[in-house]
């Protein structure tokens, strides 16, 4: 069993979400059980989380946690499963070595997730964030021999999802300026609308064409 702390709500954390889930899968497709624990999961969410076992720490979103509360309360969660639990894996903004001592002392094994370069107490970090090849130096103050180092883009967790037509396979012959527009899982539309009405009033004065593709997550607020 391998379970799962992951920052996720109702507004943010999908990115903590998705990355997990493409680590969470390979797992399963291993033959491991997984489980994951996030904040507060929702329907909206909780679709992201098809056939994996999940549950909420929470009744209602929180904006600032207390971290030796929360890993009591995930301890608690997870007590059934203690015999047959192999790593914990973290990735939460708000979650530090605070959180991360807590559950070690219960003799578990922790790897977080992590790309802010924080300090840890856990027994592996996974960082996939290119840092010209400088991570090693910047996560040497970690001051333990133990901790496994996964670092850069080798450990890249990207989700496999069915893409859509392709600029290329886009039959528009007089394109010359092709734009790709994303604010991540949310962001607020009145900016993205901004954004592109300033863009097309640009364009009708250009004498290139300009195509422009919108991503839309979920969290956006109208």
């Amino acid at each position: 069993m391998i379970v799962f702390r992951v920052s996720i709500d109702n507004k943010s954390g999908l990115g903590h979400l998705t990355r997990c889930v493409v680590l969470a899968r390979e797992i399963q497709n291993q033959g491991e059980d997984v489980l994951f624990v996030g904040d507060f999961i929702d329907e909206k969410t909780g679709c992201f989380l098809s056939g994996i076992n999940h549950v909420s720490l929470y009744e209602a979103p929180h904006e600032i946690l207390n971290e030796e509360q929360d890993a009591q309360l995930f301890l608690g969660h997870i007590s059934s499963y203690s015999k047959s639990l192999l790593w914990v894996v973290v990735d939460h903004y708000h979650l530090s070595a605070v959180w991360e001592k807590t559950v070690s002392l219960k003799k578990l094994s922790v790897m977080a997730i992590d790309d802010l370069v924080r300090k840890h107490h856990c027994q592996a970090i996974l960082d996939y964030k290119w840092n010209g090849g400088n991570a090693a130096e910047l996560y040497a103050e970690q001051g333990r021999e133990e901790v496994q180092l996964l670092l850069g883009p080798d450990y890249l967790l990207v989700p496999t999802v069915t893409a859509g037509p392709s600029f290329e396979q886009d039959k528009v012959s007089n394109i010359t300026s092709k734009l790709l527009i994303g604010l991540g899982g949310g962001g607020d539309a009145k900016i993205l609308e901004g954004l592109l009405t300033n863009l097309l009033l640009e364009s009708e004065t250009s004498e290139k064409l300009l195509y422009i593709k919108v991503i839309v997550g979920p969290f956006l607020k109208d």
